[in-house]
């Protein structure tokens, strides 16, 4: 009996993407179902799961076009004559499969904009109404948007799509001042909203800039979608208005594991987190670029008590008020923080006893100076760590011996080189050289290692000498067990080959290079260094 084949989506989704332009019309597109029904049933679901932004490489504009164009073999004849699209009226068109019953992921904004550049050769130039070239008032509400409404109504009511992802934001302005997108621009038609409508929503995201009334959009959701699971908050500029619908629709989400803010700068968007209170089903959490004037987003975290994951990015919070009464972060699994600013008293409950953090990710942080509690707590309480991505100074390198002292559970260390301070720059004092060299950590390096660590990725900034390799290498093969090692070595390339493969033999594997750059940093052709990215197996 001959074996099913499986093919992978994501290699059919790459196949597809070369097919949709120029070659990919619609009538190709409507026709997929003659090739073979198997191949439809593989085909269809990726091809249709997330129109208008299938393909984001080259010629994106076009095939959103011809895309669109498909869709438009849906709607009915009368209606495409009352907006002026007579020439794609159906008179016999035969559709193998209910292709807009494939939808699963829907961009509104998407949507517009591939409904916009299709009828922009429709729109005459004394309707234009700024140099940004944005439609009349008119137009929408007579053409753009009477399309939206139908288009909706063919998906979410003819042909019962269930969309799991919903994303929705308003067309950027650029430069213009004109108020050219209406209300209803994201009112949908009482026809539109049923009892289907959003009931299958697992996924939301909105942009929340200028403004709009989005808490209408945001009742629409609660009123038909009790079970989404990942919601993401971006860009809102104003709190009145938003701040109490956007906490309702978090806390009307009782399956909500996962959120997403990001870039809420403008305005303090802190009390938000009140709507995350004690949340047993949370899971996960990444801020980035926000600014919170208070605490109080870390302290509501600290109370979900199932939170496996937070991640802070180019963020500020707690910096003019720093809640005191925090709960120890002892569920997390994962955590994050990369160029931000928290009150160091914080991480004391990040990094507490009783911590069962396996992952810790820190750049661009400053520890030596904004942040000395930081690896102290690491080592004292993350006894269950697996992977750490640390970026350190050349004045902090050496605390990486009391990491691999004490976090002996180590599977995966990088680490990553980052400059001193621009202040540091310009000043000198005695303990600017009150510390252990590179060569000499590298040294030290080889008899921490445990056999539970397999990777060890130096970034080519910091190097060692010949002699520092060769003692690193001998402590490695008496107490570790490297299966990655990345490195930058100061000597010669047939020296540090040969230490490479007598330790490969030592320890009964093989060598592979991955990869080996030679470069000449004096100018002399005195000092080559060797960046070196090799595998033992």
């Amino acid at each position: 009996m001959p074996s099913k084949s499986i093919i992978i989506p994501e290699i059919l989704e790459i196949i597809f993407s070369y097919l949709y332009y120029p070659v990919f019309y619609p009538k190709f597109l409507l026709s997929c179902a003659l090739v073979s029904r198997s191949w439809s049933n593989l085909a269809l679901p990726i091809l249709w799961n997330k129109p208008f932004v299938y393909d984001r490489r080259g010629n994106n504009h076009v095939k959103q076009i011809q895309q669109f164009r498909t869709c438009l073999s849906f709607l009915p004849n009368q209606f495409l004559k009352q907006v002026g699209l007579e020439q794609y009226v159906n008179k016999s068109l035969k559709i193998n499969y209910n292709y807009l019953s494939f939808i699963k992921e829907l961009c509104h904004l998407k949507l517009y904009e591939a409904c916009l550049n299709f009828c922009k050769d429709k729109i005459n130039d004394d309707q234009i109404m700024c140099r940004s070239n944005h439609p009349s008032k008119a137009i929408l509400q007579t053409k753009i948007l009477p399309i939206l409404t139908q288009l909706y109504h063919l998906i979410i009511l003819k042909y019962d799509a269930r969309i799991k992802y919903f994303e929705f934001s308003i067309p950027f302005k650029e430069s213009c001042l004109c108020d050219y997108i209406p209300v209803n621009y994201f009112i949908f038609s009482h026809h539109v909203v049923s009892k289907y409508f959003f009931t299958s929503l697992r996924s939301f995201k909105c942009n929340g800039r200028y403004n709009f009334p989005y808490e209408k959009l945001f009742k629409e959701v609660m009123k038909h979608s009790k079970n989404i699971k990942h919601i993401t908050i971006e860009n809102f500029e104003l709190v009145e208005g938003n701040l109490e619908s956007l906490k309702d629709l978090i806390i009307s989400q009782k399956k909500l594991q996962n959120i997403e803010l990001e870039f809420l700068i403008k305005r303090d968007f802190s009390e938000l987190f009140d709507a995350l209170n004690e949340n047993q089903n949370l899971l996960r959490v990444r801020i980035s670029f926000c600014s919170f004037k208070k605490a109080l987003p870390i302290k509501i975290l600290s109370s979900c008590k199932n939170l496996k994951e937070l991640s802070i990015e180019s963020s500020e919070i707690g910096y003019e008020e720093c809640h005191k009464d925090f709960n120890p972060f002892e569920s997390l699994k994962s955590f994050k923080i990369v160029k931000s600013k928290l009150p160091k008293e914080i991480f004391d409950y990040i990094f507490s006893p009783n911590s069962n953090l396996e992952q810790i990710i820190i750049k661009e942080m400053d520890l030596l100076n904004n942040y000395p509690n930081i690896i102290p707590s690491i080592c004292l309480n993350c006894h269950q760590l697996k992977i750490l991505k640390m970026g350190f100074t050349e004045k902090t390198f050496e605390k990486l011996l009391e990491i691999l002292k004490y976090c002996i559970n180590l599977q995966e260390l990088i680490i990553y080189d980052e400059l001193c301070e621009i202040e540091d720059m310009y000043t000198f004092n005695l303990t600017d050289i009150n510390h252990l060299s590179t060569g000499e950590v590298f040294k030290r390096l080889g008899k921490l290692i445990s056999r539970n660590l397999k990777k060890l990725h130096f970034s080519s900034f910091y190097h060692c000498f010949e002699y520092d390799f060769k003692e690193f290498l001998i402590s490695c093969k008496i107490n570790g067990c490297l299966e990655y090692l990345s490195i930058n070595v100061c000597g010669d390339k047939s020296k540090i080959l040969r230490m490479l493969e007598n330790y490969s033999k030592g320890i009964n594997k093989g060598l592979i290079i991955k990869q080996w750059d030679t470069r000449n940093y004096d100018g002399n052709n005195e000092r080559f260094n060797q960046i070196i990215i090799v595998k033992f197996n």
